[in-house]
């Protein structure tokens, strides 16, 4: 059954599956919620203290979890909701951590532009930032085909919602960070 479902997720990352050929088991939800939140906050620990790391870390869970709840409402079909949480969570966690390395390997350039200092190009190397990059652009075509599943719509469509996830969540972010009197 372990095996199956490892399967069934690397075809889902390879977009030959969709979140309905995820079980609806509630387990595999909260399974993907405590992977997602490491994933998030292993990401966060490079550059913010464990509360906040943490703290960032559930509020995209949060956030994921009611826009997605949202999105399937308001298109009818709210029985979706543990399978396209379950693929969205597991595969962000997934992309997450691959996305370790040539962040990690950013930290320096990050933290420099963070204080406002000059970026000095070696700071950055362009094999890491592209990786990076690579791997945002996947996890977001992935996301789009996770919804394009769960709306039944168009690619297009789906990316388009996932985008719409994204501007969310910077929008919530960032008037969280205000509220709480700044960054990490």
């Amino acid at each position: 059954m372990f095996a199956q479902l490892v399967q069934t997720l690397s075809r889902l990352m390879l977009l030959r599956a969709g979140p309905q050929d995820l079980p609806a088991w509630p387990l595999l939800l909260h399974a993907g919620v405590a992977l997602y939140l490491i994933s998030a906050m292993a990401r966060m620990l490079l550059l913010n203290d464990l509360l906040a790391a943490f703290a960032q870390g559930l509020l995209g869970v949060g956030v994921l979890w009611a826009y997605t709840r949202m999105v399937l409402r308001s298109r009818g079909k709210p029985e979706r909701l543990t399978q396209t949480l379950s693929a969205l969570l597991l595969c962000g966690a997934l992309i997450g951590l691959l996305m370790l390395g040539p962040l990690s390997t950013l930290v320096p350039a990050l933290e420099t532009a963070a204080s406002g200092g000059e970026l000095d190009p070696a700071q950055a190397p362009a094999g890491a930032a592209w990786l990076w990059l690579m791997l945002a652009l996947w996890g977001l075509f992935l996301a789009g085909h996770i919804y394009r599943h769960a709306l039944d719509a168009s690619l297009g469509m789906g990316i388009l919602v996932a985008l719409g996830y994204e501007v969310v969540l910077i929008a919530v972010t960032t008037v969280a960070t205000f509220l709480g009197g700044g960054p990490g």
